[in-house]
């Protein structure tokens, strides 16, 4: 395949700013990610993380299984 220009996407992150974790004592870790158990629940024993704010691969079918589990 012949192409003039390429568009190379590197790297992720989680969109975790503005979401006021600190205020809700939800710790994140050095990537911003919200730090969660097994069970995907936080250090607030009632608030639980899925999808692209935790660690593992930021797919919407993993969020969708992770939100499942966590219910």
């Amino acid at each position: 395949m012949k192409a003039e220009h390429i568009l190379v996407s590197t790297g992720r992150r989680p969109h975790t700013d503005g979401l006021n974790l600190d205020k809700a004592g939800v710790k994140i870790d050095e990537k911003g990610r919200v730090i969660v158990n097994d069970a995907l629940q936080t250090n607030v024993p009632h608030i639980y993380g899925i999808g692209d704010v935790v660690r593992g691969a930021m797919l919407a079918h993993k969020a969708e299984e992770e939100g499942i589990f966590a219910v």
